[in-house]
């Protein structure tokens, strides 16, 4: 191995020969982060238990041929929650909610690209936040209609007609 100008550098030297052969493409620089993170899920709300599908985009290979080698993905719920990691090659993930995330929470993400040589990584990318689905209102009684309540005849009938209630954050 030798240095120089603070790089290292692998070298082979031929016996009583003076003559170095340098390899590696110094200096590298960091790979560029991704510049788009986004929520799949409709509306930008997952259900408590329910899966956070992410989409990125963007980033890009640093210098002295440092490709992107994986992506680390981050989502936490609350902006005090643990942040929750996977890593993967591919520009898409998929997340499992805890069942018990605190509906109507935020929920922050986060990506990084990692580069091929080590210690060249991006930055961080924060993207799309989300929501943890609140419970949707219940359903309220629109109309009733009533055709002979009182009588014993087979025709009786009660018609209820019912809206769903609507879900409050959307």
């Amino acid at each position: 191995m030798v240095w120089l100008s603070g790089y290292a550098y692998e070298a082979t030297r031929k016996e009583w020969n003076e003559t170095i052969t340098v390899t590696g493409n110094y200096p590298y620089t960091k790979c560029t982060a991704p510049t788009s993170l986004t929520i799949n899920n409709a509306n930008n709300f997952v259900k408590p238990g329910g899966t956070l599908s992410l989409t990125w985009s963007g980033a890009g290979e640093g210098k002295g041929g440092n490709s992107v080698k994986e992506y680390k993905v981050w989502y936490r719920v609350g902006t005090n929650g643990n942040w929750v990691e996977k890593t993967t090659s591919n520009t898409n993930i998929e997340f499992t909610l805890p069942s018990n995330a605190t509906r109507g929470a935020t929920i922050e993400t986060c990506v990084r690209a990692i580069g091929s040589v080590a210690g060249y990584d991006s930055d961080d990318f924060y993207g799309e936040e989300g929501k943890v689905n609140k419970l949707p209102s219940a359903p309220t009684v629109v109309s009733v209609s009533q055709d002979k309540i009182a009588s014993t005849s087979t025709n009786n009938k009660v018609t209820f007609t019912l809206t769903p209630g609507t879900d409050t954050d959307s």
